[in-house]
């Protein structure tokens, strides 16, 4: 995925979020617009990373059965998991004094993406499942502003680092074989 399709995914759910202010919707449906409005931004954001992911590690990026079956196995845990440890990373060597982690990210862009990810991703659940818990326009609105921020974010980050990155995902969603 391309950061312009990413935009313009995100797009989507400004209309969503947009679509909850309207006065003649009652509570429900402004409650559904809401809630799909933050559970979007969430999906283009890691639809752009995994998207990315897998072109990076495929030499074929067109849609050939590995292409396809690596991008289904891509999957939100996983995802969540490897940013996790790349904030474990962050941490330990801000212990350290270093400045950067063992897998070379730039430290605060890779920190601040890794933390913005899996605060929409906490939302995106919430929004899906949480339906005894009321959502308001301000989480909305800071999900999008959320998922923006991420994909400007992923868009710092070189080529090289979101190979490295693209391989660590990979590696944690391999089958083991003991």
């Amino acid at each position: 995925m391309t950061h312009q399709i990413g935009v313009a995914w995100l797009a989507a759910a400004v209309v969503l979020r947009h679509q909850a202010d309207n006065p003649s919707l009652d509570v429900n449906l402004q409650q559904a617009c809401l809630r799909r409005s933050i559970s979007t931004a969430y999906y283009v954001v890691f639809h752009l990373i995994t998207g990315d992911t897998t072109a990076l590690v495929c030499v074929d990026a067109h849609e050939s059965p590995v292409v396809h079956r690596l991008r289904r196995s891509l999957n939100h845990a996983d995802l969540k998991n490897v940013l996790a440890s790349v904030l474990g990373s962050v941490e330990y060597d801000q212990q350290r004094g270093s400045r950067h982690g063992p897998i070379s990210m730039p430290l605060l862009c890779m920190q601040a993406l890794a933390e913005t990810f899996i605060w929409l991703q906490k939302a995106s659940e919430a929004a899906d499942y949480a339906f005894d818990q009321p959502f308001d326009a301000l989480k909305a609105d800071q999900a999008l502003a959320n998922a923006e921020a991420v994909i400007s974010e992923w868009q710092l980050i070189s080529p090289d680092l979101k190979q490295q990155f693209a391989q660590l995902l990979v590696l944690r969603v391999m089958p083991n074989p003991r």
